[in-house]
């Protein structure tokens, strides 16, 4: 596999990527990885560089990357915005096409991604196939939780430290990461994109997710039942990497059957 570090887009701005270059003969789909965001785009780091060198091992030419405002993207992250990241989707989609010889494009987006990615489709980006992986059902679900999570996580954070050195989330903060006011009310607002023509949904579901709980569109569209539990509801697993072995064999495997 060759890992290629690249900035890309706008030059004020540049965008940071990881492009993980085909081993075998390239196929005619190149993949997009969208990521989650704050503690879900650390914890699921590992998970999707792994995937990018699965997938690029059978053929396919993938690119993961960081939004504006986030990873190794320019921008401080109390400048990130929603429409903003939906650009960068569309600017890393570009960079796909654009580099390789790759007609066909794949988008999968990692939870809270899955919803950029499919706003991104909806506003006009052209992608042959989409990939909802853990989709929550709107914005406002994904948010509620992760705040939900913060009492039961700062409570194992705080066990053992004396009153005056305990932690807590602070105004403007998402376990942690800082959110300003107009991100957060558009992260709040994100509802899932309506069907696309000219875009196939896939949908992947980890072992512990409720599909009823998906997005209503994403109910007639292609299902994967993936082996791994994910614990995206679980506090105590939010700083334990996540590394689905099993998921991402079977990911590889279905996309390999299925995708040109």
């Amino acid at each position: 596999m060759l890992l290629e570090p690249l900035h890309f887009g706008e030059p004020s701005r540049p965008l940071f990527g990881l492009r993980f270059a085909p081993t075998v003969a390239a196929r005619r789909t190149a993949i997009l990885l969208c990521p989650s965001f704050g503690m879900e785009y650390m914890r699921s780091y590992r998970a999707l560089s792994l995937l990018g060198q699965r997938l690029a091992d059978s053929g396919f030419d993938t690119l993961r990357f960081d939004y504006s405002c986030t990873g190794d993207s320019s921008g401080q992250s109390g400048a990130a915005r929603l429409e903003q990241w939906l650009t960068d989707v569309g600017d890393a989609a570009r960079e796909q096409r654009a580099t390789t010889e790759c007609s066909n494009l794949c988008l999968i987006g990692l939870r809270l991604g899955a919803l950029i990615a499919g706003a991104a489709v909806e506003q006009g980006l052209s992608a042959e196939h989409l990939v909802y992986w853990d989709a929550p059902r709107d914005g406002r679900a994904w948010v509620e939780q992760i705040r939900g999570l913060e009492p039961p996580f700062y409570a194992r954070k705080n066990q053992y430290r004396p009153k005056h050195l305990q932690l807590d989330s602070g105004p403007g903060e998402l376990l942690g990461t800082p959110v300003d006011p107009a991100l957060c009310a558009s992260l709040l607002a994100l509802a899932p994109a309506r069907q696309v023509s000219g875009t196939q949904c896939l949908n992947l579901s980890s072992a512990d997710q409720d599909d009823s709980a998906l997005p209503a569109m994403m109910h007639p569209a292609p299902s994967v039942r993936l082996p791994d539990a994910a614990h995206w509801d679980r506090a105590s697993w939010l700083t334990t990497p996540w590394t689905p072995a099993a998921s991402l064999e079977r990911i590889t495997q279905y996309l390999t059957e299925i995708l040109p």
